[in-house]
């Protein structure tokens, strides 16, 4: 389902062998989400692909609980599209404890 929001990176652990930092999201930065999916090669786990990190393959998305999206609305539209689909995931938006910078995309 592609949406736009904003989330907040609060783990950016686990990051694969030979994966160069400006392909991997870092903790405390926010991103926006364009894309909510997913993972395949996570037995289905909720996934986001972001506008300004573009994991390595065959990754090509980060799992959602990596983040903290910034508000509300876009998960209201994204709950509603999956109790259409019977497909319910639980997901909520908690205050960002501090200000933060966007970043700019790491392709550039």
């Amino acid at each position: 389902m592609y949406v736009n929001f904003e989330a907040l990176c609060i783990d950016d652990s686990g990051r694969p062998e030979g994966c160069p930092p400006k392909r991997w999201v870092r903790k405390g930065q926010v991103y926006t989400v364009t894309e909510v999916c997913k993972a395949i090669n996570r037995a289905g786990e909720l996934s986001f692909r972001l506008a300004e990190v573009k994991p390595p393959q065959p990754l090509e998305v980060f799992l959602a609980r990596r983040f903290e999206p910034l508000s509300d609305a876009p998960l209201d539209e994204a709950r509603r599209i999956l109790e259409e689909e019977g497909e319910l995931v639980e997901v909520e938006a908690r205050p960002v404890s501090r200000p933060f910078e966007p970043l700019k995309p790491s392709w550039n």
